[in-house]
């Protein structure tokens, strides 16, 4: 963030002019426009702060930085340039739910072949895998919309990246 730039040209106009700030008349021009200008830059911080602060928990529920900005009316440069700056990450969406039917314990993926890993078979297709997990006693379902990751609930399980993750 960029420090507030004071209007040091102003403030000294009106000291050479009143002799100190205390003794300058409420209404005056240019001590109207040096409250603009300074309430104006304290907006400005006050915002990017905000936004900084919207941006981390949009992401950390799972939206995409498109769809974050649109939901906060920015540009995309100014997402990714904030996730640059502070080191944010996107968390991921899912697309498929199994569910073990004997215990009801779901497990959350964003592709077919994550799940072969529970049942040792090569899943290439939604219909395979569908037919597979049901063999072993698996329910597989397409989520639509996709599951955000902040719609999880703690002790959930997800395949991120090839790897079984339990949400914490």
């Amino acid at each position: 963030m960029s420090e507030t730039n004071i209007p040091y040209d102003l403030i000294n106009q009106l000291e050479t002019d009143f002799g100190s700030l205390s003794n300058v008349p409420e209404n005056n021009p240019i001590l109207i426009n040096i409250r603009k200008i300074l309430s104006y830059e304290g907006h400005i911080v006050s915002k990017k702060v905000y936004l900084k602060c919207e941006i981390n928990k949009l992401l950390d529920e799972g939206y995409l930085p498109t769809e974050i900005a649109d939901k906060l009316m920015i540009t995309i440069g100014t997402v990714r340039k904030s996730m640059r700056m502070f080191n944010m990450q996107t968390r991921p969406r899912f697309r498929y739910k199994v569910v073990k039917r004997s215990t009801g314990e779901s497990i959350y993926g964003n592709v077919c072949q994550d799940f072969s890993k529970l049942i040792n078979a090569n899943c290439s297709s939604f219909k395979l895998a569908k037919n597979y997990l049901f063999l072993e006693g698996y329910k597989l379902t397409r989520c639509d919309p996709r599951i955000l990751w902040g719609e999880l609930k703690k002790g959930q399980k997800y395949y991120q990246n090839g790897q079984l993750l339990v949400k914490k």
